[in-house]
């Protein structure tokens, strides 16, 4: 179908300027409308030349019709074989074609291609800051903030720590089962840090032969009378104590040292808390100092890594055997936490969890017990207490309760048990 034409007329314009005449070009107005009748303007007088008027162009703007344009497929070209470098024809490879899986292409349906596009960021998959690798394990377990610039303390995350240390000549020499055991109950908050390192017996015998030999030799020459010849024969005897034990009752000789922490979540705590650590101390003949300008040193000895600074290491050192390293750890405690227990509440004197199992035989010579206290202590409220906690072990459980029967009626209904009443004292039964 052809388009329909359009015309555009123009009509020449004769200007005058300088004495000289030159032509323009001049668009009428409406182009769709039929040619009018050209009337020339009348010609001049005979004194100027004019040039004959030039008839009115006429432009033809013609459309041509959208062509379907066919796009050219190339032909796949076939792949020549390549002759072998060495002359010869190459063999053809059954066994290939023969495996190879027949593949159908579909006629008319080419595959799309994936267009990539740089402004837009591939979805990576959803994974956790410490997968990815943007977080690591020392960034979670380091604290947020930690502030070393006070001599008496160090703020970690808010909190202040503080740290003491047992000297090395601040020991008894003598010490029995569970001798650490009040500072290691001395309460909340309160922890104690022990370092013990075993030495080669080689070495340490020798050492203690040679020290020995040089404290009798500067016996001789100290009088009786002086103060200098008691701590000789008192090292003299300590030598040889170690000497014996180690050869003949097959001890092992350590270094000791033992870090006291203190943990408060505001200066006058802390400081209260140091003060009635170092009276414990003193009570128990036990010698210790507080880590001034050395805090920062003493909070990376107490992390668990094995590591005790050089100084506070120097000054804390001391010598002990098997023995007394033995006694040292809690064996005995005032704590009761039995395995399979129930748990009964929190130790108020070290802040430990109670949890109590009365049918442990190898503990306990029977089950029996008895609750003992004031008026309104909560006697009643531990036996239900303890009742609900067995029924959810699945333990038979029967309360004979002929004065307060109604105090355990909520605890039976609570837990869907029964309740059951005599005719002459009420008796709550729950099973």
């Amino acid at each position: 179908m052809q388009s329909e034409r359009r015309r555009l007329r123009i009509q020449p314009k004769i200007n005058t300027e300088g004495g000289q005449e030159y032509e323009t070009a001049q668009p009428i107005p409406d182009v769709f409308v039929e040619e009018r009748a050209y009337f020339p303007e009348p010609p001049p007088p005979a004194t100027t030349r004019r040039r004959p008027p030039r008839q009115s162009w006429e432009i033809e703007a013609v459309e041509e019709p959208k062509k379907n344009r066919v796009k050219k497929t190339k032909a796949p070209k076939e792949k020549k074989e390549r002759a072998p470098l060495f002359g010869g024809k190459r063999k053809k490879d059954k066994s290939r074609k023969a495996d190879a899986m027949p593949v159908e292409k579909k006629k008319g349906k080419k595959e799309k291609k994936k267009r990539s596009f740089p402004w837009k960021k591939e979805k990576q998959p959803d994974l956790s800051p410490l997968e990815s690798g943007a977080v690591t394990v020392p960034d979670l377990l380091a604290p947020a903030s930690a502030d070393f610039t006070s001599r008496d303390y160090v703020v970690v995350d808010g909190v202040y720590h503080a740290y003491l240390y047992i000297t090395g000549y601040g020991y008894t020499t003598i010490v029995g089962n569970g001798w650490l055991n009040p500072l290691i109950e001395a309460g909340e908050d309160v922890n104690i840090n022990f370092f013990i390192r075993r030495q080669p017996k080689d070495k340490i015998l020798s050492s203690i032969a040679k020290t020995t030999m040089i404290n009798r030799s500067r016996m001789r020459d100290v009088g009786d009378t002086r103060q200098d010849y008691e701590e000789l024969d008192s090292a003299i005897n300590s030598g040889m104590y170690l000497k014996e034990n180690i050869n003949r009752s097959g001890e092992d000789f350590y270094y000791m040292h033992t870090l006291i922490e203190a943990v408060a979540d505001d200066p006058d705590t802390l400081e209260q808390r140091l003060s009635a650590t170092e009276i414990l101390c003193t009570s128990l003949d036990l010698v210790c100092r507080r880590c001034d300008y050395r805090q920062e040193q003493a909070y990376l000895s107490s992390l668990p890594l094995l590591g005790l600074d050089p100084d506070i290491e120097r000054k804390s050192r001391r010598n002990v055997l098997t023995t007394g390293v033995a006694a040292a750890f809690p064996f005995s405690s005032f704590e009761i936490c039995d395995q399979n227990g129930i748990m009964l509440g929190i130790n108020l004197h070290n802040r430990s969890v109670c949890m109590l199992d009365i049918f442990d035989a190898t503990k306990y010579a029977n089950a029996n017990m008895s609750l003992l206290g004031m008026s309104g202590a909560g006697k009643t409220f531990l036996l239900q207490l303890i009742a609900m906690r067995l029924r959810q072990q699945d333990v038979q459980v029967m309360i004979l309760a002929p004065l307060k029967g109604f105090e355990f009626r909520p605890a039976c209904e609570a837990i869907g048990e029964n309740i059951s009443k005599s005719h002459h004292p009420p008796t709550i039964v729950s099973t």
